[in-house]
């Protein structure tokens, strides 16, 4: 097994500040294979600064610390969304879908977030990768989000262990990096699972600097490229390739 490392924590910040702090202390030969979890995330975050909402110790709070070629580097956030994706299928007996880039839904709903961090250290490259996993998550009211929300325990209609979620992902994971190491690709699987594709989007570009958005790209989501990126037809006609960005979805074209 690939992280027979673990590192548990009652409570962080976040399992991904963790990772990188043990990348600041230790070589990456040493890192690689770790994974932190945690039963509470006091600053757990979401991909675009934003927070990410938990049931304390009944929820699935994970990062794996990986040290790729860096031929590989570029395919870890398709990595991290399928892995999940395969997860949540395997432990809910269901099939999901993601919304580009990585975010797994079962029946439009968010069951599982990734957030993907790339860590220089010298001249190697780790790549963390952040994943929650809505076990027991109820959202209420007052939380912001994005997207309507659902867990595993009444998608699944058991009770799905931390413990067991943890099993499946990290072997899901580790089985797709030797994939990737081996130089088979992983894109086409994760292509067909992208339910962005045929659907009217908004893409917002938010300011590196600032919350703000700078830019928008709006159009039908045509397909996705080699690299990941969404493919957008505008209504002038024009394709644009979009690498990262918030989607929102209008509906189908």
């Amino acid at each position: 097994m690939m992280f027979e490392n673990v590192i548990r924590l009652e409570s962080t910040t976040s399992t991904m500040d963790v990772a990188a702090d043990l990348l600041r202390r230790r070589p990456l030969a040493d890192a690689h294979g770790t994974a932190i979890i945690a039963d509470h995330q006091s600053s757990g975050r979401g991909r675009h600064g934003r927070r990410w909402h938990s049931e304390a110790g009944r929820d699935l709070l994970v990062s794996f610390v990986l040290s790729p070629r860096a031929s590989m580097l570029g395919m870890m956030p398709i990595l991290a969304g399928l892995a999940a994706a395969q997860s949540v299928d395997e432990l809910a007996a269901v099939e999901s879908r993601i919304k580009w880039p990585n975010d797994v839904l079962v029946d439009g709903m968010k069951v599982c977030g990734v957030i993907v961090e790339s860590v220089a250290q010298g001249r190697e490259t780790a790549a963390v990768l952040g994943i929650g996993m809505n076990l027991a998550y109820e959202p209420d009211e007052s939380q912001d989000l994005r997207a309507p929300a659902d867990n595993l325990n009444r998608i699944a209609g058991r009770t799905v262990s931390r413990d067991e979620a943890f099993r499946v992902l990290s072997t899901r994971i580790g089985a797709l990096y030797e994939t990737l190491g081996s130089g088979v690709g992983i894109i086409d699987e994760w292509k067909q699972r992208i339910s962005t594709i045929g659907q009217l989007v908004t893409v917002a570009f938010a300011d590196s600097h600032s919350d703000s958005v700078r830019d928008t790209v709006s159009g039908v989501a045509v397909d996705v490229d080699d690299l990941g990126r969404l493919l957008i037809r505008t209504a002038g006609g024009h394709l644009e390739a979009v690498a990262a960005g918030e989607v929102t979805v209008l509906g189908r074209s």
